[in-house]
């Protein structure tokens, strides 16, 4: 998959070093802006922020399923067993 970005934004990478807006430095970090200096986004280095990115992305799928039906743990047994998957006294 491919972004296009706005001609506007553009790449501050002092905003992740903490020169704009007050922000502590982080390394790996860097946010997109646009014309205003107002963040639209993060750019994040997964290979030092890969955790942060794994439970930024499982809060946001959580929040997305919120209204999705519920199982309790008794129905989702009774279903993994009638499909074979469980043993009876597992």
């Amino acid at each position: 998959m491919q972004f296009e970005m706005p001609q506007a934004v553009e790449v501050l990478e002092r905003t992740a070093r903490g020169k704009a807006r007050g922000t502590p430095e982080m390394k790996g970090v860097r946010y997109l802006v646009d014309e205003d200096g107002d963040r639209t986004a993060v750019v994040i280095d997964l290979r030092l922020h890969g955790e942060v990115w794994e439970d930024l992305y499982d809060a946001v799928t959580a929040r997305k399923r919120r209204r999705e039906p519920r199982e309790t743990l008794a129905q989702v047994k009774r279903r993994l067993r009638r499909t074979g998957k469980l043993r009876r006294n597992g």
